[in-house]
């Protein structure tokens, strides 16, 4: 009797960049981001318990009436439920506390950070993820997508996505990187300086000129090295880390 075997294995996106270099962002797994949701639902219900005990001797004392208690209430459970994923989804580039302690984050689907309104959105979609009990719709929309999306994320256009460790090749050094840079720039140099020795030179110089382009809004000397036919891009990038580095810690 033939067996039915799964695979398991969450999928991964492939994003292909105008120099024809894949990067691969890995799906977070139905596990984790179960895990995700069900401590945040732990910190929002600790949180409601806690305005609940706070509310409520205000409610007895007779300092609001029965009108305003119920608008209080009201925007209590906006803020605490809804606004709880949409404020920091926001602030934090696409993680609650639940997706961050277990290393996952939502991103949008060509890999750039979200915003308030991707958050809104996925947010609103979360009701209609849930219906009719326990996410039903949301867990039969996750087994059908490719890159296991609940309605909320195919409406946003978002994934989740799960941290990448840092890891360095045999033979490649990596300094500290400057901590002025946006955490994306500070990524994506981290990846280019990892993934060196494994691009082709043209397409390496290519990425170091592009980041020295963004570079000259800190640093304007770097516009001359940031020009389309600068040879050895690469190694000033290279000095340029090391330079700042240097002069951070000296």
């Amino acid at each position: 009797m033939n067996r039915v075997q799964f695979d398991l294995k969450p999928p991964t996106l492939n994003l292909q960049t105008t120099e024809n270099v894949t990067l691969s962002i890995p799906i977070a797994s139905v596990l984790l981001r179960s895990g995700a949701y069900f401590i945040d639902l732990i910190i929002q219900l600790i949180l409601i318990g806690l305005s609940i005990s706070g509310f409520i001797p205000l409610v007895a004392s007779g300092s609001f009436n029965q009108r305003m208690t119920l608008i209080i209430a009201i925007f209590l459970w906006i803020l605490l439920i809804d606004g709880y994923f949409i404020i920091f989804e926001t602030l934090w580039r696409g993680q609650s506390p639940g997706k961050r302690l277990l290393g996952i984050r939502v991103v949008r689907m060509d890999g750039g950070t979200i915003t308030w309104r991707e958050a809104l959105i996925r947010q609103l979609f979360r009701y209609l993820d849930f219906l009719p009990a326990f996410y039903a719709a949301g867990v039969a929309s996750i087994m059908i997508s490719p890159y296991q999306q609940r309605l909320g994320d195919r409406m946003a256009g978002t994934i989740l996505t799960t941290e990448r460790k840092r890891t360095r090749m045999p033979g490649t050094e990596i300094p500290i990187l400057p901590a002025f840079l946006p955490e994306d720039e500070r990524y994506f140099l981290h990846e280019l300086l990892v993934r060196s020795a494994s691009l082709a030179p043209d397409v390496r110089d290519q990425l170091a000129r592009e980041f020295l382009h963004y570079l000259t809004q800190y640093d304007p000397t770097l516009m001359a090295d940031a020009t389309e036919h600068t040879p050895h891009a690469f190694q000033t990038l290279q000095h340029w880390v090391k330079s700042h580095i240097n002069g951070a810690t000296s």
